[in-house]
């Protein structure tokens, strides 16, 4: 995250939003699980499943901006079919 934390910075001037930064497994400080493509997934998921559930805490799961670099956008991208896939409207 660490790398990114300029990014983000530039992103919550430009774009005057929220950021989360995801650290997902086998990543940065997290814990030593094996990376494959379905533990990324999953991490996706998981953080969808909580800006969900969170919904009536000041998060509006339908005013994402999803953005992921080199292996983030695939995740980004995961992000974006499951997200859509779990609307009801």
């Amino acid at each position: 995250i660490g790398m990114r934390l300029p990014n983000a910075i530039q992103m919550y001037h430009y774009l005057k939003a929220n950021i989360w930064l995801i650290e997902y497994r086998g990543f940065g400080d997290s814990d030593d699980a094996v990376i494959n493509e379905a533990g990324l997934k999953m991490d996706a998921e998981a953080v969808w499943n909580y800006a969900h559930d969170n919904r009536n805490n000041n998060v509006d799961p339908k005013r994402l901006f999803v953005f992921g670099r080199s292996l983030g956008g695939a995740v980004a991208f995961h992000f974006g079919q499951y997200a859509q896939s779990q609307s009801t409207t």
